[in-house]
């Protein structure tokens, strides 16, 4: 699985399946992240110039798979693409999320205020 956005954060790990998976750093080719308007967490979609800096999951078991769906919820896809990890292209399951229109295409996300923000949601403290 590649993520991009609130999964690339361990609180976000511990708050849905109780711990924290293997990731490796992760580069997707023809995608763009951007920020999903009133809300905390980003979308990716379609952009063939853009590169995405993520993380590649490893070893998740069915159910966590399934939380992670339950997670992302009816407004993302699951789809497969290829990503590169130490230089090797890997297929894997990315969460796709078609922008609304021409505005919330061009915001950027901004992963330091979700660093400090978003921790809010997922944490008790």
């Amino acid at each position: 699985m590649f993520v991009y956005g609130s999964l690339l954060y361990s609180f976000v790990w511990r708050y849905l399946i109780g711990r924290v998976p293997e990731m490796k750093i992760a580069r997707i080719h023809g995608f763009r992240r951007y920020a999903v308007r009133d809300a905390f967490y980003p979308g990716l979609w379609y952009d063939k110039n853009t590169i995405v800096k993520g993380q590649f999951i490893l070893g998740l078991s069915t159910e966590e798979i399934a939380c992670i769906d339950r997670y992302e919820g009816t407004e993302y896809q699951k789809s497969l693409a290829l990503v590169l990890v130490d230089g090797i292209e890997h297929k894997t399951m990315i969460y796709l999320r078609a922008p609304q229109d021409e505005e919330e295409w061009m915001e950027d996300w901004d992963e330091v205020r979700f660093a400090k923000e978003g921790r809010m949601r997922f944490t008790l403290d």
